[in-house]
């Protein structure tokens, strides 16, 4: 059978399955069927970098909005656009904003929209104004620092009958969190997730203030199952006690800080009851702080995933770890450790007492892998190693190599897949041959 004769949902699943842009450019130059059908999926996610203040590279960066310019029918593909800022210089949509509401008023069919933070323009209000009859319109990642028209736009506009699910904030200015409880009251209904990036410097200096802006917020978000806080202003109990206007949370990300710990009030009398809660993220600088934090034992609740992201100082030792696995040992599935070390006792304490733990990411240290490979054997249950190096505190500048992972599938046979940098190795492939796969 000729690949043209192929049945056109055969080609659909088949070219789903490719997530690099220039394999799907080569396959829509194969043939008229191929492209139909894979040009779909080239322009469904759309990043988009504005040139610089200098005008330099502007013709190869706005490449984008040409094609769509010479081509308008594939602006139908389009379901996520992301304005990104680039890494070297400031971008501004000055010279293309026209031609980027053009794209933005005609893809219906638009399911997500990102504006990065870092350009050097506000978020227009031209831009929210387009957005506002995208009827598929269901995540929006946009900066808190829009003017005082784009915050008015925001406020008036009816998001609720969009069924918007999900809503990042980075960076919000007092004029955006003023006005943010009046927007949010229309999205009662529909908003799932919620996430708000800690406001600009200078923004915010009245902790009590703040707390009480974000409990307006919340109240009218009862129906959230995601919320990420990344607001180290609000004192620790401030932000424990805003938790209990989203009693359905199942993921959350605090970031907390040493003043977030040392300013805060007395507990609270009872801890807000988060019965739903499975996936807990907390972000910290300082061991102090996450000590502090698990030692107040507030998140009474069987947790299946626990994920630090710390400082990459910082050394964790068998004492956190003794007081972490006496409150979920029964129920953890998945610890990640991003960044920072943890001590080959502390290793120990996980994987003997996890009996439920199937996952497991952090530094391996390499220089002593025989003491990691012990470790690792202590656990029956565990399936996927997840390597985190190179290792800050041994110097080690590579990842695992095949003979490293030989060493860790002969000493845990539950384990099934080892991931480390770009490289990832399953079991039954590895022992019939095939060293690794590249993610």
């Amino acid at each position: 059978m000729r690949a043209d004769n192929l049945n056109y949902d055969v080609l659909v699943i088949i070219f789903s399955y490719f997530t690099k842009i220039r394999d799907l450019a080569n396959v829509c130059l194969v043939s008229k069927t191929w492209n139909g059908v894979a040009e779909a999926f080239l322009y469904r996610t759309v990043n988009f970098v504005p040139p610089g203040l200098g005008g330099g590279q502007y013709s190869k960066r706005t490449s984008v909005l040409k094609t769509f310019g010479r081509r308008p029918r594939l602006v139908k593909h389009i379901h996520h656009f992301n304005i990104l800022s680039s890494s070297y210089e400031d971008s501004t949509l000055r010279g293309c904003l026209s031609e980027l509401l053009w794209i933005i008023d005609r893809a219906d069919n638009l399911a997500s929209f990102s504006y990065s933070p870092h350009l050097a323009d506000p978020l227009p209000s031209q831009l929210i104004l387009s957005l506002k009859a995208k009827t598929y319109l269901r995540d929006l990642d946009i900066p808190g620092t829009s003017d005082e028209k784009t915050v008015q736009v925001l406020q008036t506009l009816g998001w609720g009958e969009q069924n918007l699910r999900s809503l990042s904030l980075s960076g919000p200015t007092w004029t955006t969190l003023h006005h943010l409880p009046d927007w949010t009251s229309n999205l009662t209904q529909s908003l799932r997730s919620f996430t708000v990036k800690e406001p600009i410097t200078g923004t915010t200096v009245m902790p009590s203030r703040d707390a009480g802006l974000m409990d307006s917020v919340l109240l009218h978000l009862p129906n959230l199952t995601n919320l990420v806080l990344r607001y180290s202003s609000i004192p620790y109990w401030h932000q424990l006690s805003l938790l209990s206007r989203v009693p359905l949370l199942e993921h959350l990300t605090l970031a907390l800080s040493q003043h977030c710990i040392s300013v805060s009030e007395a507990p609270l009398a009872s801890v807000p009851q988060l019965p739903a809660l499975q996936h807990l993220t907390l972000e910290v600088r300082d061991t102090i702080v996450l000590r502090s934090v698990f030692q107040l034992s507030v998140f009474k609740v069987p947790l299946h995933s626990l994920t630090l992201k710390l400082n990459s100082a910082l050394r964790i030792d068998e004492d956190l770890i003794s007081t972490v696995m006496n409150a979920y040992s029964a129920t953890l599935q998945r610890f990640n450790l991003d960044k920072g070390v943890v001590s080959d006792s502390a290793t120990r304490e996980i994987l003997s007492r996890g009996k439920a733990l199937v996952q497991i990411a952090f530094n391996l240290d390499i220089k002593n892998l025989e003491n990691s490979a012990k470790a690792l054997s202590l656990s029956d249950t565990l399936r996927t190693l997840i390597d985190t190096s190179p290792s800050v505190m041994t110097n080690v500048q590579r990842h695992l190599r095949a003979d490293d992972v030989r060493v860790i599938f002969d000493s845990c046979p539950s384990l099934s897949t080892i991931t480390s940098g770009k490289r990832t190795w399953r079991r039954e492939a590895f022992y019939n041959g095939t060293r690794f796969t590249s993610s």
